[in-house]
């Protein structure tokens, strides 16, 4: 009994004994190298280079394995032999040998680059083999951030997912390349300047006339520039240009966007109220563009009328210049015009047709048509002098130098601003605003003339004038117009301001 205790206490022995020496052969080459027996010690004692990273760690510890190997196994017999010098010398032998065959199967795998990861789509767009090998491991190359790597596919994919690499790869990815940027040639560029000038004549409302002296004033100016001494282009050709040539091009990109399907849109429809001879209706549309984000308002069309403008002829031209641009009918949504009821009545009107064919279709009137009326009607109440004044006294001074350069001698002498007499506007009557304050202003000195004036060029009209600021009611009907036609000015600034604005 007490022989096999001992033998199972020596069986136990030779197993620790094993196990302990199987660790010390992976940690003696890089923590003890003080028990080297050689003396030189490894790459770290020496000072020859610390490992960077977890990878170059593992490297240099694989390759201290093998060269320090015969050094390692004479280490841990003598350990061996101290620990197990109670045992016969058989079991020794049979320990030596146990851990020499296990220090034989340990062997040392080499990094090396494989070209398949070449053709992997993770891989391929950066990586490339690196000339560099150190003790015989390969390294891998990242293009992108012209770095090694050691050969590992492990490491490369770490190397992969790095933030470093991500933003890198993404700056070279949304890097603009020489060979997409295009090189104008001088004739290019020649006519990219004669479209830019056709634009500014367009969006600052300057006349073609103007292009005469501009051309020829540039290439006087800028005698060393090509482009500007070889523009050639008069009022004729800007003409044509803007008409034929932007104008086609803005307009079609903008029905390209409202005939996408679910591009819904809105119409603002209104007659023109010019002088001219021709009767015009002019088109105005709001959308949501995508490209900037914001609901926009721009110039749709505007078409002649020459049949007349009843509810019929209206509708049918509203619906032609849908319909010829092949935008759908349907993308209409909404519908704005002034309060005739030509436009929004209820029998026979644009509104009830429009109705008919869209049912769902958003139909707003117009605030500030409708504030005209309200003002319009309100102001019939006072009497017909105070309006009569204000467009006698417009028109007596417009376009009249000698009238105008008397009346300054009167403003001289009462002090007042030297300022032109206003003449009200037809379509509006919310325009009486400016020119009841500007009476207001000038009530004495037009007072003044208008006496003398009687004698100086006596007529009927002017006699009506001078009464009317004779009346002592006059200013006060004045001042009553001027208080109630600000109220209603600025409720109808409101809805002319291109972003919402809270009423103050």
């Amino acid at each position: 009994m007490d022989k096999w205790l001992i033998r199972e206490s020596e069986n136990k022995k030779l197993q620790q004994v094993l196990i302990m020496a199987l660790v010390m052969m992976s940690i003696i080459p890089i923590h003890n190298n003080n028990n080297n027996n050689s003396g030189e010690g490894t790459a770290i004692d020496k000072g020859e280079g610390l490992p960077n990273n977890e990878c170059e760690a593992q490297e240099l510890h694989e390759l201290e394995i093998t060269n320090n190997n015969s050094d390692n196994l004479m280490v841990v017999e003598n350990l061996i032999d101290d620990e197990l010098g109670h045992c016969s010398p058989s079991k020794r032998l049979k320990v030596h040998a146990n851990i020499k065959q296990k220090s034989a199967q340990h062997t040392i795998r080499l990094s090396k680059f494989c070209n398949s990861w070449l053709k992997e789509p993770e891989f391929a767009k950066w990586l490339a083999k690196s000339k560099r090998q150190k003790k015989g491991h390969e390294y891998a190359l990242c293009k992108i951030c012209n770095c090694d790597i050691i050969a590992h596919r492990n490491d490369i994919r770490r190397h992969r997912v790095s933030e470093k690499h991500k933003y890198n790869y993404n700056t070279v990815v949304n890097a603009t390349k020489i060979t997409d940027t295009n090189f104008l040639t001088v004739d290019d560029s020649i006519k990219r300047a004669e479209l830019k000038l056709c634009s500014l004549l367009a969006s600052n409302n300057i006349s073609f006339l103007f292009m005469d002296t501009l051309c020829p004033l540039m290439s006087d100016i800028f005698p060393d520039s090509k482009i500007a001494s070889s523009i050639a282009m008069k009022r004729t050709k800007a003409t044509t240009v803007l008409k034929e040539n932007l104008a086609s091009v803005f307009k079609n990109e903008l029905y390209e966007i409202v005939a996408k399907p679910g591009q819904f849109f809105s119409l603002i429809m209104d007659e023109t109220t010019d002088r001219a001879t021709k009767k015009q209706c002019a088109f105005t549309i709001i959308y949501f563009c995508e490209k900037s984000n914001k609901v926009v308002t721009k110039f749709f069309d505007m078409v002649e009328m020459l049949n007349g403008s009843n509810a019929s002829e209206l509708y049918k031209c509203l619906k032609q210049v849908i319909v010829e641009k092949n935008i759908p009918f349907s993308n209409l949504v909404g519908f704005s015009s002034d309060t005739t009821n030509v436009m929004f009545g209820e029998h026979n009107s644009v509104y009830t047709l429009l109705k008919s064919d869209l049912p769902n279709v958003v139909c707003v009137k117009c605030s500030c048509h409708m504030i005209h009326l309200a003002a319009s009607k309100a102001c019939k109440i006072l009497p017909r002098s105070v309006e009569d004044l204000l467009r006698n006294v417009g028109s007596h001074f417009n376009r009249s130098s000698g009238r105008t350069e008397r009346f300054k001698e009167f403003q001289e002498f009462f002090n007042t601003e030297i300022h032109k007499i206003l003449l009200p506007a037809m379509t509006r009557w919310l325009s009486m605003k400016q020119c009841v304050d500007r009476i207001l202003e000038q009530y004495d000195p037009l007072e003044a003339y208008f006496r003398e004036e009687v004698f100086r060029d006596p007529s009927k009209t002017t006699e009506e004038i001078l009464d009317t600021f004779s009346n002592k009611f006059t200013r006060m009907y004045l001042e009553f117009m001027s208080y109630i036609l600000g109220l209603l000015t600025e409720f109808n600034k409101l809805f002319q301001f291109e972003v919402p604005t809270n009423a103050s």
